[in-house]
C-alpha cells in the first residue's frame, strides 16, 4: 500500500518588498570614497603614513609643505572616524598620534614664517 504524504496548504504569491531606504548618518566619514572596513583602513593607512611622513619632514633643505599637511590631516582625520566606527581600540591609538603629529607639524609650519 502506499503512503501519502501530507498536502501542503497552498501559498498565496506575494510581491516582494523594495530595500529599505539607506539610513541617513550624521558621519562625516561615510562619504564615497571613505574607508568602511578594515581592508580598506588597512590600504589608507598604508597610503597615508609615508604621505604624511613626506609632508612633516619636507625634502632636503626644505620645510614641511603646509597644503600636503593640510590634506594629510583632513584624510587621517576621516580615517580615525572610520577607526572608531569600526570599533578598532588599538588601531585608533596609532592613526590619533599620527594626527597630533601631524596637527604639530602643520602648528610649525603656520608659525615659522
Amino acid at each position: 500500500m502506499t503512503k501519502l504524504k501530507p498536502s501542503r496548504p497552498a501559498t498565496v504569491a506575494t510581491t516582494p518588498k523594495p530595500p529599505p531606504p539607506p539610513r541617513p548618518t550624521n558621519e562625516r566619514s561615510l562619504r564615497p570614497g571613505a574607508p568602511r572596513d578594515g581592508h580598506d583602513i588597512a590600504v589608507e593607512l598604508r597610503r597615508l603614513a609615508p604621505l604624511a611622513r613626506l609632508a612633516i619632514q619636507g625634502g632636503p633643505g626644505r620645510s614641511p609643505d603646509l597644503p600636503t599637511l593640510k590634506a594629510v590631516h583632513a584624510a587621517i582625520v576621516d580615517l580615525e572616524a572610520a577607526v572608531a566606527r569600526l570599533g578598532l581600540n588599538g588601531l585608533g591609538d596609532y592613526v590619533a598620534s599620527l594626527r597630533r603629529r601631524v596637527e604639530s607639524a602643520i602648528w610649525f609650519a603656520s608659525n615659522s614664517h
